[in-house]
């Protein structure tokens, strides 16, 4: 055998035994799968109930009435308790949606009504103390962390309209809705 001959075979013994060794490689793997099958995927529940007094929870309650308010002195207190119907954490906003009938206020006099939300039993734990204006404007926090899942928190309000938005004999905001709202961590 001369050199030239010798060279192309070891060549030709390198590439088939690297082709031995693919197939052999390639027929070797064995395969196997596992499967988790049927998943569902799907959210916590959160919600938010209203109670008054002599009531059950529900998503929309009567709210308060307040008639011969003094300018610049607080209303009789209005009790009501909000709780979270999921196991989520909330934490709660309050806003009023639309401009409410009224009368008997200057220009700006909504922010001369003055809403105060606070313990039931604690006037100095004060969870909100904001105006109309502010409700009008967007969402007011409600101070206190968030409200646990599965909880509820009992409340207080009361209402106050400065003396000085007050014109004429009387002043009145007639029908808005204070809506809370809760939104999850």
């Amino acid at each position: 055998m001369n050199k030239r001959t010798l060279a192309i075979t070891r060549a030709v013994g390198v590439i088939g035994a690297s082709a031995a060794l693919v197939v052999g490689i390639t027929f070797a793997n064995l395969g196997s799968t596992a499967t988790l099958s049927n998943n569902t995927i799907s959210t916590a529940t959160a919600g938010l109930e209203v109670q008054i007094v002599d009531s059950g929870f529900a998503q929309s309650q009567q709210g308060f009435t307040i008639t011969n308010l003094v300018p610049g002195q607080n209303s009789d207190p209005f009790y009501f308790n909000i709780r979270t119907t999921g196991a989520v954490p909330l934490t709660l906003t309050a806003h009023v949606p639309a401009v409410p009938t009224y009368g008997g206020f200057n220009p700006g006099g909504f922010s001369g009504v003055h809403i105060k939300i606070t313990q039931f039993d604690n006037d100095a734990v004060v969870y909100a103390d904001t105006t109309l204006a502010d409700l009008l404007a967007g969402n007011v926090t409600i101070n206190g962390g968030p409200l646990a899942g599965n909880s509820q928190i009992q409340l207080k309000a009361v209402a106050m309209i400065d003396s000085a938005v007050v014109t004429g004999s009387n002043a009145h905001v007639d029908g808005f809705d204070l809506v809370f709202s809760g939104t999850s961590l």
